[in-house]
């Protein structure tokens, strides 16, 4: 494989390969680009010019890149900073843009690996410019695609909302309701769990509504009138929201009713009482992506991960009343 057969898979001139894997394609389309790059991830294509062993000059400083601007990842990313500290590494955190021209870490003279937090989805352009450049990554987030030359920890949601029903069911609910956005992997997860258990599946004890408007929280007090002994809720924001809604009504947890939240969070322990939640990773994870990482960068053949994910998944605090 060389930028000839790119150019033919692509439909481009040969120049134009040249300018996208020397990033001076700024008169380049992002369509056009994004397509040059997809063909070199796919086919695993690494320039001559691109190989970096021989001349490669450690730094010690990784980029941590953050994907998902939804979530907290404040604690995990000081952690990562601890746990690089001890091995001698600093890190420099970015948030990702989907411009990716926004991106300004992406020179191996400035960083030695690259950590990507949160879902990748909309950023696949970015980790194919990552290999591209030889760069060792590793991929932590939601996302379960497979990404060419990264080693990835998910966390998964349709197993953790799975875990989470039945846990609750463990307890003794049969009647548990669930408060998300419209996402598909938690209501597998929550109909997969019920249906194991002989459960019947209700559609009205999913809450979809938008709780950041009035009429969406209306329509959560409304809700909550459901004779559920258990409420599974998807992250931080609608949690508090319901919080704050059984608070006005009167309503005591887990006395009344039990509340359970998919993603752990820092402001949970300020809530009374705590909230039990399902932590996206690990405790220590951080330890493990150094060491990852450090594998990568300092290994002269590298193990390759990114055919077999690792999932990692963990229960914080448990305030769960049995019914």
């Amino acid at each position: 494989m060389n930028i000839k057969d790119i150019a033919k898979l692509a439909g481009v001139s040969t120049s134009t390969v040249s300018k996208v894997l020397n990033k001076k394609d700024r008169d380049i389309s992002e369509a056009t680009r994004e397509k040059v790059l997809n063909i070199v991830q796919e086919y695993q294509y690494v320039p001559y010019s691109k190989i970096r062993k021989n001349t490669y000059i450690k730094c010690y400083c990784l980029g941590v890149f953050i994907a998902d601007i939804h979530f907290d990842y404040t604690d995990l990313i000081y952690k990562i900073g601890q746990a690089a500290s001890k091995k001698g590494y600093s890190i420099i955190v970015n948030y990702l843009k989907e411009n990716w021209r926004q991106v300004k870490l992406l020179d191996g003279k400035d960083i030695d690996g690259v950590i990507v937090v949160g879902n990748t989805e909309k950023y696949k352009h970015i980790i194919a410019e990552i290999k591209v450049k030889q760069i060792p990554c590793i991929v932590a987030g939601f996302s379960k695609q497979k990404e060419a030359g990264a080693l990835k920890i998910i966390y998964e949601e349709e197993m953790a909302a799975y875990k989470a029903i039945s846990y609750l069911i463990e307890k003794g609910h049969t009647a548990i309701g669930c408060v998300i956005s419209e996402n598909p992997m938690v209501i597998r997860g929550y109909k997969k769990a019920l249906y194991d258990n002989k459960i019947e599946f209700n559609d009205a004890n999913i809450f979809k509504a938008d709780i950041t408007t009035e009429e969406g929280q209306e329509s959560l007090r409304e809700w909550t009138e459901f004779k559920n002994t258990a409420v599974l809720c998807e992250d931080e924001e609608k949690v508090i929201c319901l919080y704050k809604i059984l608070s006005e009504k009167g309503m005591l947890v887990p006395d009344d009713i039990s509340v359970i939240s998919l993603k752990d969070s820092r402001y949970y322990e300020l809530l009374e009482p705590p909230v039990t939640a399902a932590g996206p990773f690990e405790k220590n994870i951080e330890e493990e992506i150094v060491s990852f990482m450090l594998e990568q960068i300092e290994s002269p053949s590298p193990k390759q991960y990114a055919s077999q994910p690792l999932m990692y998944w963990h229960w914080q605090a448990a305030y769960i009343k049995f019914s």
